[in-house]
C-alpha cells in the first residue's frame, strides 16, 4: 500500500513492473488525475480516498510505504503519531513500513527567506518547468513555511502556465522519528542517508530513508 499517493508519480512504474497496489491519499482532486492517468497507461490499481491520520480500511499489508518525504507534511507529533499508528494497525505481522524524510540538517540550509531557483525540468511537446522557491522556517511549530512558483514556457520561451503552491512541513530528526516509531510499536531495521542506500549521516545525508519493521 503506497500512502500520500497523490497523482501518481510513483504508483505508475510499480505499477509497470506488475506490481499490485492500494493507493490512499486525502485529495479528491488529485485521485482524479490519477485515475486518468491510470486509463491512459491502461493500468489498474485501487485508489482510495482518506486521512493517513484516520486511516481504517480493515485490510492488513505486508509493505506499506510513504514515499518522497509526505509524512513531513503531517505538522505536528499529534499527525505524526497517529499516521505512525494507523499505519501499524494495517501491516501484517513483520510487516514492513519504508517512509523517506528530509534530513533537517541539510533541508534547513535551503530556507533563506530568498526566492531561490530549485530546477528545470523537461515536459512533453518540448514544453519546459521551471521551479523557484521562497522559505523561512517557523521556530513556533518547528516546520519550513514558503511559496513554491512554478512556470511552465514552449520551446521559444513564451510564458504558457504560471502557479504558486503554498507549502508547509515539519522538521522531524532521526531521534524524533526513531522515539515517536517506537511508541507505534515499530523497529528500526535500517536507515539509509539517500537513495543509492548510503550510510546515514546526520551532517551530510540529505534524508533519512527508514525501513520499519512491525513489533507486537
Amino acid at each position: 500500500m503506497e500512502l500520500m499517493c497523490g497523482t501518481g508519480r510513483v504508483s505508475l512504474p510499480l505499477l509497470k513492473q506488475g506490481i499490485s497496489l492500494t493507493c490512499v491519499d486525502y485529495s479528491a482532486g488529485m485521485l482524479e488525475r490519477f485515475r486518468e492517468k491510470l486509463i491512459g497507461a491502461k493500468l489498474q490499481a485501487c485508489l482510495i480516498e482518506a486521512d493517513v491520520c484516520r486511516l481504517d480500511l480493515g485490510r492488513k499489508f505486508n509493505d506499506i510505504f510513504i514515499p518522497f518525504n509526505s509524512f513531513m507534511e503531517l505538522v505536528g507529533e499529534q499527525k505524526q503519531m497517529s499516521a505512525l499508528t494507523r499505519i501499524h494497525a494495517h501491516l501484517a505481522e513483520n510487516g514492513l513500513f519504508i517512509c523517506t524524510l528530509h534530513n533537517p540538517a541539510l533541508r534547513t540550509l535551503l530556507a533563506t527567506g530568498e526566492k531561490v531557483f530549485r530546477g528545470e525540468f523537461q515536459l512533453p511537446d518540448d514544453h519546459i518547468l521551471k521551479l523557484h522557491s521562497k522559505e523561512e522556517i517557523d521556530p513556533e511549530h518547528n516546520s519550513i513555511r514558503g511559496i513554491q512558483y512554478y512556470t511552465i514556457c514552449n520551446k521559444l520561451g513564451e510564458l504558457l502556465v504560471e502557479r504558486q503552491l503554498e507549502i508547509n512541513f515539519s522538521l522531524i530528526t532521526n531521534g524524533q522519528f526513531e522515539y515517536m516509531a517506537d511508541r507505534a510499536g515499530f523497529t528500526v531495521e535500517k536507515l539509509y542517508g539517500d537513495y543509492s542506500r548510503g550510510e546515514f549521516d546526520s551532517q551530510k545525508s540529505p534524508f533519512m530513508i527508514y525501513y520499519l519493521r512491525k513489533g507486537d
